[in-house]
């Protein structure tokens, strides 16, 4: 199953403004990966969804990867990515 419907609404971004997104999620003992909220631009979700974690980056890592999809007729678009962190804690 590759789409899982939330509760996070799937509205346009704001074009030309910066939006800021934080995923707060951990590594299970079991190796999944749950992602437990989302914020956007101030408001948070939660997600509490579980998914499996790619091995290919060895246990106990997690990788950080950014992908922006849209339809066939979606017209381009550009995005800019500013200080991106991932944190332990």
């Amino acid at each position: 199953k590759l789409w899982q419907r939330t509760q996070v609404p799937c509205t346009a971004w704001t074009p030309n403004v910066w939006h800021h997104i934080v995923w707060k999620l951990e590594r299970m003992p079991d190796n999944r990966m749950h992602f437990r909220t989302l914020t956007f631009d101030g408001i948070t979700y939660k997600i509490d969804m579980f998914g499996s974690a790619r091995r290919k980056f060895g246990p106990g890592s997690v990788n950080v990867g950014i992908q922006m999809d849209g339809r066939e007729a979606t017209s381009t678009f550009d995005m800019w990515i500013d200080r991106l962190q991932l944190t332990r804690q």
